[in-house]
């Protein structure tokens, strides 16, 4: 997939499922756009079903690549 920082600061996933991840810094809420469309909002205190964990789990690696451009490229083993 690919991701995205826009300029409001959200930063944007597209995974190569169809999905899509939305989610603002120093905001609580996810916006999580499923395959076939459907957007489901989730704010801090929900529990998060196990597809949406994954998919965040990738997020905090890319945020990582977006605050460290220096790091896009990383070594192959």
């Amino acid at each position: 997939g690919w991701a995205s920082q826009l300029t409001s600061g959200e930063v944007w996933v597209q995974f190569n499922d169809g999905s899509q991840l939305v989610v603002q810094a120093g905001v609580s809420c996810i916006t999580y756009t499923s395959p076939e469309g459907r957007i489901t909002r989730y704010k801090e205190n929900e529990k998060l079903p196990e597809h949406v964990k994954e998919k965040l789990h990738c997020l905090s690696t890319i945020l990582g690549l977006l605050a460290n451009p220096s790091a896009r490229h990383l070594p192959t083993h």
